[in-house]
């Protein structure tokens, strides 16, 4: 937040400048290199606390357990769910609007990565049934709705749309469909 205010600083120092400058002297400045600083230095941050969510032991603790048997109850999603609205919710309260919707959706990109690697990297031993199949729905479904309280409902189908893919192609039934889901 601090870099965003630095960032809005140097723009109204820069246009008083242009205002006060000649145009020869407004030729030499570079004002675009430091003022971009100002929010790279924000964006850099967006990314260390989405970082620092997924770092959390709780949180990497009920990565492990996807695709387990406390998975297969739901309880699983639901507890991630509720500590990212936690998150959410203090961060909602420190971070500029849109940056909180950056780290918004780096985190979406995280459970959309951890949910599609956790279920193909094979070491859940989970065997595939309509159960499983249904919950892969199930979560999906609740990833969106919290999700969709912070971002556009069309952002978040998109980033979530892998997910369904990966669905799609467990579910399969044929080599008919198993060829089209691919």
């Amino acid at each position: 937040n601090n870099n965003v205010h630095c960032y809005d600083l140097a723009v109204e120092f820069v246009e008083v400048l242009e205002e006060t400058l000649s145009p020869c002297y407004q030729e030499l400045m570079d004002t675009e290199t430091p003022c971009s600083g100002f929010l790279e230095v924000s964006k850099s941050a967006v990314q260390q606390i989405t970082r620092a969510v997924f770092a959390d032991p709780g949180v990497q603790d009920l990565m492990k357990q996807l695709y387990s048997k406390p998975w297969a109850d739901g309880t699983v999603t639901a507890s991630l769910i509720a500590t990212l609205q936690d998150y959410f919710g203090d961060l909602r309260c420190w971070l500029e609007i849109g940056f909180f919707k950056r780290m918004a959706l780096a985190c979406l990109d995280k459970m959309a990565f951890e949910f599609s690697h956790r279920l193909l990297d094979g070491k859940h031993g989970l065997v595939l049934r309509v159960e499983t199949v249904n919950q892969m729905e199930a979560d999906q479904e609740q990833l969106h709705t919290m999700f969709e309280e912070h971002l556009s409902s069309s952002q978040v189908a998109s980033h979530l749309s892998k997910l369904s893919d990966i669905r799609e192609l467990v579910s399969a039934t044929d080599n008919d469909s198993l060829m089209l889901s691919y």
